[in-house]
């Protein structure tokens, strides 16, 4: 993140083109937020030329709770990096991970909060002794969603399903069967009553085993069924030609 600090003004600014005050910044907890930040010296023209502090200046960075001035910092660093050779932005990390932080974002019996409002400053202290800062800016902390102790969500069973990608339910295994066909028949009676079933299923889907060895081609028969909580009718549109035909079906509830 870019700052830019207007030293005429003591105040934060857009840009070294954009004299518009800013009086906002946000920031993430558990983030180490990397700044960079420029002082400016107002021109006679209207623009900025961007200085350096003297060698040794010493810089501070802090946020605390609205209103307490006198309260303890809740984001605080005074490590600062001086520019290296034309450049003119000093660099800066302050860490948003504190326990005080934590409680303020995460107020005990009260809920997780999704951003807390602080109040900011950046302050500095000349080699000479002379002390300047910013006009307090507000610095809007949102709450973090990864906090590193979740863990992976545990798989849904199966893996592929989702609820509402059908209006079908997969089904546990007890909710299937085998039908034994014969040949010349073509309707069959399943009996569903050990299943004790609330309701009527709302269907059944199929699957034709053929006989091994078998070349007829009964696969490409269809399957009417009806049912209610206590039984399945099957109805096949054509006879299978060959012995040991079985029909797979799982219900649908």
């Amino acid at each position: 993140m870019n700052l830019y600090i207007d030293l005429d003004r003591s105040v934060l600014v857009s840009g070294p083109s954009n004299s518009a005050v800013v009086t906002q910044l946000a920031f993430k907890r558990g983030d180490t937020a990397a700044l960079a930040v420029t002082f400016l010296q107002g021109q006679a023209d209207g623009g900025y030329l961007p200085v350096v502090l003297p060698t040794g200046t010493a810089f501070k960075f802090g946020l605390k709770a609205q209103g307490q001035y006198s309260g303890a910092f809740l984001v605080y660093t005074d490590a600062w990096t001086a520019p290296a050779g034309e450049a003119t932005a000093y660099g800066l990390c302050p860490d948003f991970r504190s326990a005080s932080l934590d409680t303020l974002l995460d107020p005990e019996g009260a809920g997780d909060l999704p951003q807390v409002s602080l109040m900011g400053e950046i302050a500095w202290t000349l080699p000479s002794g002379r002390k300047g800062s910013t006009r307090t800016f507000t610095a809007l902390v949102a709450n973090d969603l990864i906090k590193d102790t979740e863990g992976a969500p545990a798989p849904a069973t199966p893996g592929y399903y989702t609820a509402g990608e059908s209006d079908a339910r997969y089904l546990p295994s007890s909710l299937g069967g085998i039908v034994d066909l014969t040949v010349g028949l073509r309707t069959y009676t399943v009996d569903l009553t050990a299943l004790a079933l609330p309701a009527s299923p709302r269907g059944a889907l199929f699957g034709f085993v053929a006989a091994t060895g078998s070349e007829n081609t009964f696969g490409a028969v269809m399957v009417s069924s009806q049912t209610t909580a206590t039984t399945l009718s099957l109805l096949t549109t054509a006879l299978p030609d060959a012995p040991n035909c079985r029909l797979a079906y799982l219900l649908i509830l």
